[in-house]
Parts: structure tokens; sequence; C-alpha cells
């Protein structure tokens, strides 16, 4: 299955990073607002993550905006959306 990270913003420009494993976006939105993952706030961006960030993220986790980043400086996005490992 795969993993997505969710992306939500409040008026006050606060950011929300959820991953959530699902077999598509929609399901991945829908499971984060019926688990009030998504803290109440607006919807902003999704992504789909490679296999490769799989075994690195738990699922159903909210990141702060730091440690967000810091996961995905590790990786680069592909054309399509997909983080990919670089190499």
């Amino acid at each position: 299955m795969s993993h997505f990270r969710l992306c939500y913003r409040d008026p006050g420009q606060r950011i929300n990073v959820v991953i959530m494993e699902a077999p598509s976006m929609i399901h991945a939105r829908l499971k984060a607002a019926l688990a009030a993952r998504d803290g109440g706030m607006i919807f902003s961006e999704g992504h789909e993550l490679g296999a490769e960030m799989a075994p690195l993220v738990q699922p159903g986790r909210v990141l702060s905006a730091d440690d967000a980043m810091e996961l995905l400086g590790r990786f680069k996005p592909t054309s399509g959306g997909v983080a990919e490992k670089p190499g």
C-alpha cells in the first residue's frame, strides 16, 4: 500500500504534515480527516512517497514542520510528484 504526505495549513500559516498509508490520495485524505489527524486545518497539498521512504515513516504520525523538512530533505521529488532517494 502507498504512503502519502499530506500538508495542512491554518490561517495563521501554521503547518501540519501527516503521513498516511492508503491505496490513493483521496483515501489518505479521508482517513486523516476521520482520525482527526488534519487538526481542523485546510488541506494544501499531498504527495505519494516512494517505496524507499516507506521504512522511514510511521503511518498516521503527525510531523512538525521541522521534522517533515528534515525527512523530505533526504529525498528529491520526481516529475510525477513521488519522492525518490538521491543517488
